[in-house]
């Protein structure tokens, strides 16, 4: 059994109307809010692509890097291999989803972000350290920067850098990559790696 209150029919009217044009504010509001939130993700993309590729000094003198999506870099700046830097790689563990949702450990997998997990049994020696990164090998093909210690399930890929990269660096230059892997060929990001 529904129950409505029901005022007078004058009073409903002046309420559907009041409602209409306030819900029609916020609707024009969400939509202007949403092209602000496109913009901004396209000029922090813009930022993290240029300053990537081009560093800090605007001043710098350039020259071909050989890649075309990459375009000039600044002379003293190499072009090299993801692979060059990796020094040890190694996926994760099957990780029941029975463990996911809560426990005291981060866990990722192929998500944006990590999830609590209370999974016991993940080795030692998979943990990650100081200057490991994690991507993951299917959907998005997210890529994280961990804490140290944390564990990934086995659709995510850990890669162990060289001391001779920063990690940060490496992650922002990886999701540069990814975009324009997305925007210019296959859009197959693991297998362009």
């Amino acid at each position: 059994e529904c129950l409505f209150l029901l005022p007078p029919l004058q009073t409903q009217i002046a309420i559907a109307d009041y409602l209409d044009t306030q819900t029609a504010n916020i609707d024009q509001e969400i939509e202007l809010l949403t092209a602000k939130v496109s913009k901004y993700k396209q000029l922090k993309q813009t930022l993290i692509s240029d300053t990537v590729t081009k560093g800090l000094d605007k001043s710098a003198k350039l020259k071909p890097s050989g890649v075309e999506w990459i375009g000039d870099i600044p002379q003293g700046w190499e072009v090299r291999r993801l692979k060059d830097f990796i020094i040890f790689s190694i996926a994760g563990e099957v990780i029941d989803v029975s463990y996911w949702g809560e426990g005291d450990e981060l866990m990722y997998s192929a998500g944006k972000y990590p999830v609590k997990c209370n999974f016991e049994g993940f080795p030692s020696r998979k943990r990650t350290k100081q200057n490991d990164i994690l991507i993951a090998r299917n959907g998005d093909g997210f890529i994280h920067a961990p804490e140290v210690g944390a564990i990934y399930t086995n659709v995510v890929q850990m890669a162990r850098l060289s001391a001779k990269v920063n990690k940060y660096f490496i992650l922002y230059a990886m999701d540069t990559i990814k975009f324009n892997i997305n925007q210019t060929s296959n859009g197959d990001f693991i297998a362009s790696l």
